[in-house]
């Protein structure tokens, strides 16, 4: 994740200890050599307390959680917070960016993330690991709006949802 107000950025991963389908491998190049030193889904609760302070504790203000075709992305989320007994605080909202690149650009070819990096040339490439793919959607959304965050939050209004 990485926060446009700030630019700190977090990212982890979590040694789930189990097996690594192929098809997973195949997309993320991640191994079971590659998890080691990484929290396991004991430590799952302090990792998720340690982003709640991350993104911030002030329920004055609005948290609007962007990502690619996020209905999966959110629904993990969810069941995390679901599985350790937490609330996702109120001040949170989401949005998914698919429909909000259909909008500023239809009839392209395809809306993955990969090809809206190739047919914008952006340098920051999506590897489908977090950061990678935040960065590049940073810097595709930097190209649509502009880097004034007021004009990306009135355009992402429409787009945002609540789970």
């Amino acid at each position: 994740m990485k926060c446009v107000l700030t630019g700190k950025m977090l990212t982890t991963l979590i040694n789930c200890t189990g097996y690594i389908h192929p098809k997973a491998y195949d997309l993320h190049k991640i191994t079971r050599r590659s998890l080691r030193g990484y929290p396991n889904f004991a430590g799952v609760h302090e990792l998720i307390g340690g982003f709640l302070h991350w993104v911030g504790s002030d329920e004055s203000e609005c948290v609007v959680i962007i990502a690619h075709n996020a209905s999966f992305d959110f629904r993990v989320m969810k069941r995390g917070f679901d599985n350790l007994k937490l609330e996702l605080p109120d001040n949170w909202v989401f949005a998914d960016s698919i429909p909000v690149f259909k909008e500023l650009y239809p009839g392209l070819e395809k809306y993955k993330l990969s090809f809206l990096a190739d047919h914008f040339q952006v340098k920051n490439r999506p590897t489908h690991r977090s950061l990678s793919d935040v960065l590049c959607l940073e810097e595709l959304f930097f190209r649509s709006f502009g880097k004034s965050r007021e004009i990306v939050a009135a355009s992402l209004i429409q787009f945002i949802f609540t789970i």
